[in-house]
């Protein structure tokens, strides 16, 4: 699991430097992606959503699906509110949990569909828009999926 984590982490890393994603982000989108890489899947129980909720186990009633994402983002908000972890201004705090929170429930298999086609609509219609926070989100979401599948 820690191994994945920072395999996922380095490339997202390569992607917001070599790929020069970082040329298309804000600072704490940048800072949200590696945040997101690297807590994507803590405590994960090395079962899947499907199986999680087949055998009925605790964490499908108390996360609504996806079940081991929500778990991820919930663990990961819980720590960035710690006081040690309290290094930016409230707005960008507020901010940065947001995006690490959508980033996490990216990597839901479950959404492959629907990011690639987000992805297409955006780049293959000529659409993307720098200036557009919701562009770049989905940048990211892309970004995290791809860290996280090619690892």
């Amino acid at each position: 699991n820690s191994t994945h984590a920072a395999d996922v982490t380095q490339t997202m890393f390569f992607f917001l430097k070599t790929c020069r994603l970082n040329q298309l982000l804000e600072d704490e989108e940048m800072l949200a992606c590696l945040v997101a890489a690297a807590a994507h899947d803590v405590s994960h129980p090395g079962v899947n959503n499907s199986f999680l909720a087949a055998i009925g186990h605790s964490l499908s009633v108390e996360f609504k699906p996806p079940i081991l994402e929500n778990l991820h983002s919930q663990i990961s908000l819980k720590l960035l509110k710690k006081p040690k972890f309290q290094f930016l201004p409230t707005a960008q705090m507020k901010t940065l949990c947001y995006l690490v929170k959508q980033l996490i429930l990216a990597t839901d298999m479950s959404k492959h569909v629907q990011t690639l086609t987000d992805l297409k609509h955006l780049i293959g219609e000529g659409q993307y828009d720098k200036r557009n926070p919701q562009h770049r989100l989905v940048l990211m979401k892309c970004a995290i999926h791809c860290a996280d599948v090619s690892n």
